[in-house]
């Protein structure tokens, strides 16, 4: 439960990057798991995976999904603590997407 009360926070954070970032994971709750993947959207080729070493530089554990060509990011929240581990991940993304 803790975990999946961690993915909503994460999501409903992401989806409000509207037109900056992209959903992969199904917003609806009874499809969302303790895993969130998403894309961000500014027209950099190498956008995700460039987010993804920043984050990683800083600690932050995100995966690159790079199989079948879906180029995202997910963030598996039973690595992350609580809402305030949650926050600094988005204010990560807020900084890289502006």
């Amino acid at each position: 439960n803790r975990s999946r009360g961690l993915a909503t926070l994460l999501q409903n954070k992401i989806m409000e990057f509207e037109g900056k970032t992209e959903m992969v994971t199904p917003t609806e709750s009874i499809s969302r798991g303790c895993q969130i993947g998403f894309r961000i959207k500014n027209g950099t080729e190498n956008a995700n995976l460039d987010f993804i070493t920043k984050c990683r530089e800083k600690g932050i554990i995100l995966r690159y999904v790079s199989e079948s060509g879906i180029d995202c990011i997910r963030v598996s929240t039973h690595y992350y603590n609580n809402a305030d581990e949650i926050g600094i991940l988005a204010d990560e993304l807020k900084k890289y997407i502006g």
